[in-house]
């Protein structure tokens, strides 16, 4: 039918048709072209963006881990770090504590020397003491002896001066003359001298603070 239409066409119509045809081409070829240029533009820019892409990534990557590298040297600077004041702390407190125990070890063995001196000390007066007293018991065991002893002598001393009989000596002269015997000596008591030793006062005085110094030392 359209060979039929044509056919009935004039030239001219036909020049016209082809005419037309032929702009309606060039208008396509020149889309056509447009947008392969476009797509080729497209393309490239695709191309472009991808290849940024991939650099930003790469670089993105490579500052990634050139941040995770410093990041695990810092760590483990800061490991070593820690580790070195762990060290330094445990090597500090292990010397304070060996100074400490010495220190508690030198006190102690202070501490039982002092004892022991003072233990020593004490034992040495206590002995001294006891030496002390028992000379002291033993002198005030000889004073109230010896005092004893001067008391029972003062006593019998003064018992006999008071008590012990004169002998009264017959006149052998007038028995003599007169040719008569002497009689046989005639015991009278003695009376008592004016001039007979008392114990003064002085002895009396001595005689009475020896016994309060004999109490004071009880």
């Amino acid at each position: 039918m359209a060979s039929d239409s044509l056919a009935n066409l004039s030239r001219e119509e036909l020049v016209s048709k082809v005419q037309q045809a032929e702009q309606l081409f060039q208008q396509e070829q020149r889309r056509s072209n447009s947008l392969n240029d476009e797509l080729k533009a497209a393309k490239e820019q695709n191309v472009l963006v991808q290849k940024q892409a991939e650099q930003e990534e790469e670089f993105i990557v490579n500052k990634l881990m050139k941040r995770l590298d410093q990041l695990k040297r810092e760590k483990q600077v800061l490991a070593n770090e820690v580790e070195q004041e762990e060290e330094y702390l445990v090597n500090n407190l292990q010397r304070r504590l060996a100074k400490v125990n010495e220190e508690k070890a030198s006190l102690e063995s202070r501490l039982t020397t002092e004892q022991e001196y003072l233990d020593n000390q004490l034992q040495k007066k206590l002995t001294e003491l006891n030496l002390e007293r028992n000379k002291m018991n033993t002198e005030k065991v000889n004073l109230e002896n010896q005092l004893e002893a001067e008391q029972e002598y003062i006593l019998n001393k003064l018992h006999k001066q008071v008590t012990v009989p004169c002998v009264h000596v017959p006149d052998f002269a007038t028995a003599t003359a007169s040719n008569t015997q002497p009689a046989g000596p005639k015991y009278i008591p003695c009376k008592r001298k004016s001039n007979m030793q008392r114990p003064s006062i002085m002895t009396m005085g001595i005689v009475h603070s020896s016994s309060k110094s004999k109490q004071n030392l009880v």
